[in-house]
């Protein structure tokens, strides 16, 4: 009969060779990734210095291909000399559509190249667990935090990110919230609006209050989904901390070919039909020109309900522009007041900051909306994010405009 201490030595030699101890340089890496200042300062460097790259890489390369479409497009364009209501619904309508959608290919595939070498290496699981706490007051996990902050550069692949999230109704609600976030292709009308109306200095407050505005929108907004929507089913984190490693590149190459193969085969068709809806709208009724189109016709009918947070219908239906893509609004503008003429002398400071206010926080992008269809398989949520989101942006807007009228800016 063996004594207890024999015993316990036998099961110490067989836990040797079955227990794989965590290695010292883990734990003490651990010690400050996972520490809540130090671990938070190293995260936001990384962060900064990923999605830095992500935009610097990827937005190059969109441009390279959309340029390249349409470029192609303007190639073919003589050949329907003859037929020029034919050019133009190819030219704008079917190689726009097509631009846009390998605009997003770079960023998508860069996106996901990135989230792999994080979760390869085991920095990822370390970021959910590091930010579960500050994510659970607005009913998200840790694992939303990527795909939000994918937000800032690209809607689409934020969205298509939620993936990593295991709990539906969180993905759902990471989903719903993504779009309040300011992705890049709002930056170009802040950029003219804030260089011709502000001063440099108030200016740049103005350009950082927008992006925080984003955030602070879409926090208290899962807030309310929280507790009105999706009572207790927030998803418990519960997950074990993988050891760092080298990343593999070929599993990663691997998913971001499947991932963009997905992308292009199901979201194409319905950001390709939505490209020639919008093109159809500012071109019939045929023969007539922008301002009288359907398009047009439609900013006159929505003009009473923009007119309150001191929109006039020229800016509803570059608001409408928009929708296609964020960054032909101001493009858009510059046709209805001649090209070279300048729009914003039309408008005052308070006008164009209830413009900055809405265009931050509305719904305005077909592209993001098709992708949300796509990802819940349903039009429910989709129209659901629309309508509260442009809600949330008019009467921000319609609070401020009014408001500033009251005290005499106007």
């Amino acid at each position: 009969m063996r004594s207890p201490e024999q015993r316990y030595i036998q099961i110490e030699r067989a836990l040797k060779d079955v227990v794989v101890r965590e290695h010292r340089s883990s734990y003490d890496i651990d010690r400050i990734l996972l520490h809540p200042v130090w671990g938070m300062l190293c995260l936001s460097l990384i962060v900064i210095g990923l999605f830095s790259s992500l935009f610097a890489m990827g937005k190059p390369m969109a441009d390279f291909l959309e340029d390249g479409i349409a470029s192609l497009g303007r190639m073919v364009m003589p050949w329907f000399s003859e037929f020029p209501f034919l050019g133009s619904l190819l030219l704008e309508g079917v190689f726009g559509g097509v631009g846009t959608l390998l605009a997003f290919v770079p960023l998508i595939g860069l996106l996901f190249f990135m989230l792999g070498l994080l979760e390869e290496s085991g920095y990822l699981a370390r970021i959910t667990f590091l930010l579960d706490r500050i994510l659970l007051k607005s009913g998200l996990s840790g694992r939303a935090f990527v795909p939000l902050m994918s937000g800032y550069a690209c809607a689409i692949p934020a969205i298509l990110s939620t993936r990593v999230i295991r709990n539906p109704e969180s993905r759902l609600m990471a989903i719903l919230l993504i779009p309040f976030l300011s992705c890049s292709a709002r930056l170009p009308l802040y950029t003219l609006v804030i260089a011709n109306f502000f001063s440099p200095v108030v200016g740049s407050l103005v350009l950082v209050g927008l992006y925080l505005l984003g955030a602070v929108a879409a926090f208290f907004s899962g807030c309310l989904l929280k507790r009105y929507l999706f009572k207790n089913r927030f998803e418990e984190l519960i997950l074990e901390l993988p050891r760092y490693r080298v990343p593999r590149l070929r599993p990663i190459l691997r998913v971001v070919y499947q991932r963009l193969i997905d992308f292009v085969g199901q979201a194409g068709t319905l950001i390709l039909g939505m490209s020639i809806g919008m093109w159809a709208l500012f071109h019939f009724p045929l023969g007539t020109d922008m301002e009288h189109s359907w398009a047009a016709t439609l900013g006159h009918w929505i003009e009473p309900w923009i007119k309150p947070i001191g929109f006039d219908w020229k800016l509803g239906l570059a608001l409408l522009a928009a929708f296609s893509a964020r960054e032909v609004m101001v493009s858009t503008l510059g046709v209805i007041y001649g090209v070279h003429s300048d729009w914003t002398q039309n408008y005052t400071p308070l006008q164009a900051t209830s413009l900055l206010i809405f265009f931050a926080l509305a719904f305005q992008c077909f592209s993001t909306l098709a992708i949300v269809r796509q990802e819940t398989g349903s039009w429910k949520w989709p129209l659901f994010q629309f309508v509260g989101m442009t809600g949330i942006a008019w009467t921000l807007s319609f609070l401020v405009f009014q408001g500033g009228m009251l005290l005499g800016f106007e």
